[in-house]
């Protein structure tokens, strides 16, 4: 079989093993720490951040807010769909069912002959 150019990784060993757990818990502890005693440093840390990249924030938002409304859209897409069967169904109950056409009985044309104008002074 012909090498394929990776490497088996090499054997770590028990020291190796014993000491990347005593680091992990060492730095958990030192976090676990620096979170109690200096939280005036971080929320300092993260105003300074949180000012420097709030205006690429509000330049991505507009595309995710734009995409947002689209994602919301398609659902109306589907009522509009719903409510247009309905319609379609109604339509062809109506048309399927003849109905006479009831209409008020026409008024009589008023004529301005029978109107009297009120005169206006002496």
């Amino acid at each position: 079989m012909a090498w394929s150019g990776v490497r088996p990784a090499r054997a770590r060993g028990v020291l190796g093993a014993r000491t990347s757990v005593v680091v992990c818990g060492m730095i958990a502890v030192a976090i676990a720490i620096f979170g109690k005693a200096e939280a005036s440093i971080f929320d300092a840390a993260r105003t300074r951040l949180s000012d420097m990249t709030g205006p690429a924030l509000l330049e991505v938002s507009a595309p995710l807010v734009a995409f947002e409304r689209w994602v919301q859209s398609v659902g109306t897409v589907f009522s509009v769909y719903r409510e247009n069967i309905e319609l379609r169904k109604e339509n062809a109950e109506l048309r399927s069912t003849p109905r006479p056409i009831r209409l008020p009985p026409p008024s009589p044309p008023e004529s301005s002959v029978n109107r009297t104008v009120p005169s206006s002074g002496p």
